[in-house]
């Protein structure tokens, strides 16, 4: 009956936050620190656009980590964290609990899910300096790409060279995965909604 938020904090960097409460709406002080995880990587910013929880309790965020470069330009890059049911950063996922992925110049996810056998699938979009397109992105259970789906762990959808962003994901049973959102054509004029199997 606890409740999970994901989000982020913010500043001149973003933080993601994963908060936990009670079914009285009250903190969960067991959790984390007072009720609240903050993630805090040195020049990076990051945010939690979904939660996900495994069988075994282990809650996993899925969203963007940033990075400012010269003349304050932002690279986003897929970001993941795993932590433990008790709120601590799970080491036995990727870098410390955490994991970077890097597809383009601008790659944010929007969603996270788990698949039947525990590997990890994050959707969202990324940018090359250019349109948006939808992606998807694998991982094994400690973290690392999973090699097997797509093209070493990505996979990114072509919807007849239009912009496209993907704002949702759901796993079905049998661990196919739906994503949808939106494209624009026509320069950006019209919008229609898309959805990817």
């Amino acid at each position: 009956g606890k409740i999970l938020l994901g989000g982020y904090t913010s500043g001149v960097h973003r933080n993601m936050i994963i908060v936990r409460l009670k079914a009285n709406g009250n903190l969960d002080n067991t959790f984390a620190t007072g009720g609240i995880f903050k993630l805090e990587i040195a020049n990076r910013g990051s945010a939690c656009y979904q939660l996900a929880m495994q069988n075994d309790g282990k809650i996993v965020a899925g969203g963007f980590i940033d990075m400012i470069i010269l003349n304050s330009y932002y690279i986003f890059d897929f970001g993941a964290v795993r932590l433990t049911a008790s709120g601590i950063l799970d080491n036995t996922f990727g870098d410390g609990g955490v994991v970077i992925a890097n597809k383009q110049y601008v790659d944010a996810a929007s969603s996270v899910s788990i698949l039947s056998d525990g590997r990890i699938v994050l959707g969202g979009s990324t940018n090359n300096f250019g349109d948006n397109k939808f992606a998807a992105l694998c991982l094994l259970t400690n973290g690392a790409l999973d090699s097997t789906f797509g093209t070493g762990g990505w996979s990114v959808p072509d919807f007849y060279g239009c912009n496209a962003v993907c704002n949702a994901m759901i796993v079905e049973p049998d661990d196919d995965i739906i994503m949808a959102g939106n494209a624009s054509i026509n320069a950006g004029t019209s919008y229609y909604p898309t959805v990817a199997m």
